[in-house]
């Protein structure tokens, strides 16, 4: 099959294309003929070596944690699914699993869920990372009517699903983003944008019961002060201080740290999906790549400053 691969960590110069042997499903497992993908701040930092405790070291490595697709081939114990189906998902690409910037991904029956007709592949493909990592965590941590909730990052990929979580589930949302994707922003619902370029959000004496921190770049100490009493900090970036908060204020105190993980369940995945039929949550791509430039698209996306999800396509 063709595919895109690394065989060391580093830049985007590690990519490779070229023919690899198509991975046989497990039992619990269905093999996906991959129709796009999209890429996310955990497929840069798999490549670059950050996230390599996960990842493992065996190589060739594909890369691409979003898929969408088509079955062609299902392991013995899986019962959900039949050749034929069209589905959405997360591969496992960690502990040596490849994922979905190839023709065929081998992908666990958990992590899928059957694509409506309504949504297109390059639809569903941008779910699964970005959409459970707000819904999920927005959900769990009982949001109520009235909240106040910040969204660091709210323009890029996650953060466009967290700004509209939230406002499903009621909340007041501040929205923060570059001047260039302020009325973007606005047309997603966002009660109030900040520039972070011209004002400090945290120093402006505004307190929320969520921030939520899309971008991943902010430090629980950096938050502590804008946060209510019992108050929660969302992080997208497992850093060892992020993951230190979360346990030490799990202990003591009443504002949390907590880490907002993705949870690929076929609940969650239908879930989103059909508050995207509804028209409850805008999917936005910014820009479709083909497989072979999955490189660009990595580029793009570590350079920041987008709008919404970049999907990678192998058919249309």
């Amino acid at each position: 099959m063709k595919a895109v691969y690394i065989l060391n960590y580093g830049g985007v110069e590690q990519f490779k294309i070229g023919e690899l042997p198509i991975s046989k499903p497990a039992k619990n497992e269905v093999l996906i003929e991959v129709y796009a993908s999209s890429v996310n701040p955990v497929d840069f930092k798999i490549r670059s070596g950050m996230a390599k405790f996960l990842s493992g070291n065996k190589f060739p490595k594909i890369l691409g944690t979003d898929i969408s697709g088509v079955v062609v081939e299902t392991g013995r114990e899986v019962a959900k699914f039949k050749v034929g189906d069209a589905v959405f998902g997360a591969a496992s690409v960690v502990f040596g699993r490849n994922g979905g910037n190839a023709e065929f991904a081998a992908v666990p029956e958990k992590n899928l869920s059957v694509k409506p007709e309504d949504l297109s592949f390059e639809e569903a493909a941008c779910i699964p990372v970005a959409g459970t990592t707000a819904y999920h965590n927005l959900r769990n941590t009982n949001i109520q009517s009235g909240d106040k909730v910040l969204v660091n990052g709210a323009s890029g990929g996650v953060g466009i699903f967290a700004l509209q979580i939230a406002i499903i589930f009621g909340a007041e949302v501040t929205a923060v983003c570059s001047a260039k994707n302020i009325d973007f922003a606005k047309s997603l619902g966002a009660d109030k944008v900040v520039d972070y370029t011209h004002e400090n959000f945290l120093k402006n004496g505004m307190k929320y019961n969520f921030v939520f921190d899309a971008y991943g770049k902010l430090a629980f100490q950096d938050v502590i002060n804008s946060l209510e009493e019992n108050g929660v900090m969302f992080s997208t970036l497992p850093t060892p201080g992020i993951l230190f908060q979360s346990l030490k204020t799990k202990l003591f105190g009443s504002k949390r740290a907590l880490m907002a993980n993705a949870n690929y369940s076929a609940n969650n995945l239908s879930e989103i999906a059909e508050l995207v039929i509804q028209g409850k949550i805008k999917i936005h791509i910014d820009k479709v790549f083909p497989l072979e430039k999955l490189a660009d698209a990595h580029m793009q996306l570590e350079q920041g400053g987008g709008k919404g999800k970049l999907v990678v396509v192998n058919k249309n």
